[in-house]
């Protein structure tokens, strides 16, 4: 249908209460769901109930040439965004699914892009996000089909 899909998975919404400790982690692998994913937080953090929310940014590199690269990257892209966030850089060949739950099981939401799986793979699909999705409070998986990125 050429629409942005968002899926949200958790027990209780993203209703908070005062006391809370909140921090909002986005899973950066690339600027198609990205870009959305930073917008989405952005507009949360103007929420009152959010607005002291720490956000991170996290992306997995393979090994640790390019951590510093990937940093630089994404400290451009919250400084562009607008968001009020920290890049946390990751090095690992772990596969994705196991590696989310280790670091954001404990954030109040997780943000993670995904690609809309063809029909042959959604079984695959499926269970690799229900095993992310099981292990976490809260979870917007955001596929983003819009053409506009931010400028990099």
């Amino acid at each position: 249908m050429g629409i942005s899909t968002l899926i949200f998975s958790g027990p209780r919404g993203l209703q908070i209460t005062a006391s809370e400790s909140k921090r909002i982690d986005i899973w950066w692998r690339g600027r198609k769901n990205g870009d959305l994913m930073a917008l989405i937080v952005y507009l949360l953090t103007e929420n009152r109930e959010w607005e002291n929310a720490e956000v991170r940014v996290l992306r997995v590199v393979e090994n640790e040439a390019g951590k510093e690269p990937a940093r630089a990257a994404l400290q451009n892209l919250i400084n562009f965004a607008r968001i009020d966030a920290t890049a946390e850089i990751l090095v690992s060949n772990e596969p994705f699914q196991n590696i989310i739950p280790d670091h954001s099981e404990d954030a109040l939401c997780t943000f993670i892009g995904f690609e809309v799986p063809d029909r042959e793979d959604e079984r695959a699909w499926y269970n690799n996000y229900s095993k992310i999705i099981s292990e976490m409070p809260s979870v917007i998986l955001v596929n983003s089909q819009e053409k506009e990125r931010l400028p990099t």
